[in-house]
């Protein structure tokens, strides 16, 4: 035993010498077969569902994280080509589609050109936002959420929220009871805090956290090709 504590001590003034980070930290413990080492990751790194992190588990996408570059690709291309070709109409007094002039515009030409690249701007944050963050996921064999009794769970329980009695679902994937409005995310694997739905475009699952930003991204979109839109028909 003396021997054994000996070596415990050795190895954690050794460990405490050397730095490293509480993430990957080696801990000693007493076993009868010896000392085990274990070492502690972030759950990031051992997550079960199918979804990609990045830059140390900050963020966090669907299983498609190639569909944000699409996204944005049709989100700043329109604009470039609206900013380079359309906008400059209004300077030479010409239409697209006619030889007909063009009264002069209330503003200078190109600043014609500044909402929709303030606009693009406000889609594509909104956009990232509601991507690269956590949607709602729920943890899974939660001890808060899980089954305590003996034998198969049930299929469905009731439990009173707020004096309100609901009835909770298991899932069998993540050996849980949902809440209310909860569902598990076929594509990444998870179940979702008052899942939404799954957007491939922002790849990733629309829940409680991203709701908002998912909001923004869609009414920023929207004024955005309202206002290309109005200008390219003044214009042929």
């Amino acid at each position: 035993k003396a021997a054994a504590a000996a070596a415990a001590a050795a190895a954690a003034a050794a460990a405490a010498a050397s730095g490293s980070s509480p993430m990957t930290t080696r801990t000693s413990r007493h076993s009868r077969s010896g000392i085990a080492d274990k070492t502690f990751v972030p759950r990031w790194r051992a997550w079960p569902g199918n979804n990609y992190f990045f830059f140390n588990g900050t963020c966090v996408t669907g299983p498609e994280p190639g569909m944000l570059v699409c996204t944005s690709t049709l989100l700043v291309l329109p604009v470039c080509v609206f900013v380079a070709s359309t906008v400059p109409s209004f300077s030479a007094g010409r239409v697209l589609s006619s030889d007909r002039s063009l009264p002069a515009p209330p503003v200078a030409p190109l600043a014609l050109g500044i909402p929709a690249i303030i606009l693009m701007i406000g889609s594509i944050f909104s956009l990232f936002r509601a991507a690269c963050m956590d949607p709602g996921f729920l943890q899974r064999r939660d001890p808060a959420r899980t089954f305590r009794g003996v034998g198969p769970p049930p299929t469905r329980i009731e439990e009173c929220l707020d004096g309100v009695k609901v009835s909770m679902k298991w899932c069998s994937t993540c050996e849980i009871y949902r809440p209310p409005r909860s569902k598990h995310c076929a594509f990444c694997n998870n179940c979702v805090l008052r899942f939404d739905h799954h957007c491939p475009w922002v790849s990733n699952c629309v829940g409680q956290r991203n709701y908002r930003y998912f909001v923004l991204f869609l009414v920023f979109t929207f004024l955005l090709a309202l206002y290309v839109f109005c200008v390219a028909l003044y214009l042929t």
